[in-house]
Parts: C-alpha cells; sequence; structure tokens
C-alpha cells in the first residue's frame, strides 16, 4: 500500500530500501542476460508507477465524499477507516482473519489487491467493488486496476481479479518486480499437475491470505533460462525437466525461483495479447524447490513454508482433499472450486503450454 495519499496525476520519487536485481559474471567474465540474484541496495522508485493514484469522487446518495483509487476501488486512509466500513471489514476478516493492523498497510486502496474471493465478496455484502469490464482486462490492458474475471487457467473459480501491467520503461514491457528473499508472498497453487512430484508453483496473488516464504531465492525472466542454468535443458521431456530443475537449485542451496517475464498463451489464454505490451506478462511464477506441488496443500502434512493472515503472521491448516491451496483459517479459500477439465489437459504441465506449444 502507499504511504501517502496523492493528487490524481501526481508522481512522487521515494528512496526505499529493497532488493535490486544484478546480473552476475559468468566463467567468462560476461554478465548473464538473464540470470539474477537478489542483492540488498537503495533504489528510488516511482511510488505511482502502477497508476494507483488516489483521487476523491463523491458517490451518489453518499452523505460525505468518498475517496477512490485507481478503477474505482475504495480506499482507506487508517485501519479505524477501514473498520467504519462493515462490509469491507468483514470481507478482509474472511481473508486475513481480521482487518491488519500493519500501519504500513494504509492508506489502504482495494485495488492494490489482486485477486478477490466472489462468494466472500456477497457474504459480506461488499457493493461498492468495481463493475466487473468482462473476462479480460480491457483497452489493451493499458488503465490498472480494471475488475476482470479471469486471470490465468490455473486460477480457481469463483475468484475475480485487479489488473496490474507489468512497468512499461522506455517502451518496453519491462519485468515484473522480483520479491525479496525471507518474505512472504500471497499465492494460489493448484494440485494435480504431473510435473510437480518435486517442487511446487505458485502464482502471487496479494489478497488470497495465504502466503508462501521464499527464503534464499533466485531470479529469472522465464524457464528456459532457469533450465539452462541449472543443466536441465538437456531433459526432453518438460515435465521431467521442471522436476530436474527444482533437484538442482535445490541441491546448490535455493528454496525458491521467480519468474518475472514468463509467458505463456496456455496459461493466460485469450487475455494475453503479445502483440501489447501491457498484455504480454501477467504474474510472477514462483516454484517452491523443496516443497511437493503435486498436493493442493504443497506436502502430504502441513509445512511452516505456508501461513495465513497479514504477512503470514498465521498458521495454515491446509485440506489436500480439495483441488487449491486453501487455509481453513482464510474461510474464503475453503469455497473455491475447481476449474473444468477441458483445459487440465489431463494433469499434463500447462507452465510451458505441455508440449505441443513450443516456447
Amino acid at each position: 500500500m502507499h504511504s501517502a495519499v496523492l493528487p490524481a496525476g501526481a508522481l512522487r520519487s521515494e528512496e526505499i530500501t529493497s532488493f535490486n536485481v544484478s546480473s552476475p559474471k559468468s566463467t567468462d567474465g560476461q554478465p548473464h542476460p538473464s540470470r539474477f540474484v537478489l542483492q540488498k541496495s537503495t533504489l528510488f522508485v516511482l511510488s505511482a508507477s502502477l497508476g494507483f493514484l488516489v483521487a476523491w469522487a463523491v458517490t451518489g446518495g453518499s452523505p460525505s465524499p468518498r475517496r477512490e483509487c485507481a478503477g474505482g476501488w475504495p480506499v482507506f486512509a487508517s485501519r479505524s477507516e477501514l473498520l467504519e466500513d462493515r462490509a469491507w471489514a468483514e470481507y478482509l476478516t474472511r481473508v486475513y482473519g481480521g482487518v491488519p493492523d500493519d500501519p504500513h498497510a494504509y492508506p489502504w486502496c482495494m485495488g492494490e489487491l489482486w485477486m478477490f474471493y466472489t462468494h466472500a465478496l456477497l457474504a459480506s455484502g461488499v457493493s461498492d467493488a468495481p463493475a466487473l469490464v468482462g473476462k479480460c482486462p480491457t483497452d489493451g490492458g493499458r488503465h490498472p486496476a480494471q475488475h476482470y474475471e479471469q486471470h490465468s487457467y490455473l486460477s480457481p473459480l469463483n475468484v475475480s481479479w485487479s489488473w496490474h501491467p507489468a512497468p512499461i520503461v522506455d517502451g518496453l514491457a519491462a519485468a515484473y518486480p522480483a520479491f525479496e528473499p525471507q518474505s512472504w508472498v500471497e499465492v494460489i497453487h493448484m494440485g494435480g499437475i504431473d510435473d510437480e512430484h518435486v517442487g511446487a508453483w505458485f502464482l502471487q496473488a496479494k489478497g488470497s491470505g495465504m502466503s508462501f516464504n521464499t527464503g534464499k531465492t533466485i531470479v529469472f525472466d522465464d524457464h528456459d533460462d532457469a533450465q539452462r542454468h541449472f543443466g536441465t535443458m538437456g531433459v526432453q521431456d518438460l515435465g521431467l525437466r521442471n522436476e530436474a530443475m527444482c533437484a538442482n537449485a535445490s541441491l546448490a542451496g535455493y528454496d525458491s525461483i521467480q519468474f518475472v517475464r514468463h509467458t505463456c498463451d496456455m496459461m493466460y489464454g485469450q487475455c494475453r495479447n503479445a502483440s501489447s505490451l501491457e498484455l504480454n506478462f501477467f504474474n510472477v511464477e514462483i516454484v517452491s524447490t523443496k516443497l511437493v506441488g503435486l498436493h493442493s496443500c504443497t506436502s502430504n502434512g502441513s509445512t511452516p513454508l505456508i501461513r495465513s493472515g497479514w504477512k503470514g503472521a498465521r498458521p495454515c491448516t491446509c485440506d489436500n482433499s480439495r483441488s487449491f491451496l486453501n487455509c481453513a483459517e482464510v474461510s474464503a479459500s475453503t469455497r473455491v472450486e475447481k476449474q473444468s477439465d477441458h483445459w487440465k489437459m489431463g494433469g499434463k504441465n500447462m507452465k510451458d503450454g505441455a508440449q505441443q506449444m513450443p516456447k
């Protein structure tokens, strides 16, 4: 969440401490073009880079002005202000177990969440979420925070999304920012994919209420970059290649791998448009090298790497009989359903478009 409310059209440059992406040298002294490790540094960022600027708006029939952020989502200046909105407070309780008391989370723009549980919005009485624009982002994806239906075929039913395009830098689609080591990242995961006997694959999904800890992490553009680095390009079967990549990365001491420019038509379907800067990339993929994604819960029992609550503050009690990662502590997560089998291809790997889809 942004640390200040900005007037529409304003930009603010702030200095923050973060993890910069650097390209380490290869054995021949040249930098790897697509391999990154995370190193701590200080950098400047534009806090409004995704267009989540806050403006004042008056809603019809409202006794007082209501603030809105990009896409028409409501914004709350403080926890106490959010608690006054009983519907949104109830919704966040269904997701996080309570309204977060982290002061750095405010102002809280609802559109900065990525994923929303449709049934939980209805059950909580939320009536001021922006109208859905359709299955996919519209207008070439140029407008952030559009409320749309389908993000990936690997996401559950009964959810909707707020659109977060990758940053555009110098007329080119840049990578999504990588997550810091040892950080809790909200995610979704679907069990039953047959290339996850070794490793568990996630899509980041802020708003899911379920978090994975990145541990020691390494960042690449796309799958083949990591497969080349970890020496598995010679494995012909894509599923086995992914599993070998995870095994080799684990042996090298990495807990997770991040992909910040992954493209896959079969994963993102008709929403992805390679000819559009904004619609070419949709999300950050994260794979745990130590978990087993064949299980919906990413383990045969429980794992300390999956937690619930704001920033992983609460435990996660997961039920492997469900199709997707779920936590009893996240009541909203227990109501999602499995996507129909027409896209799942009998459990075949979809992260690389299966073997029918060339890279």
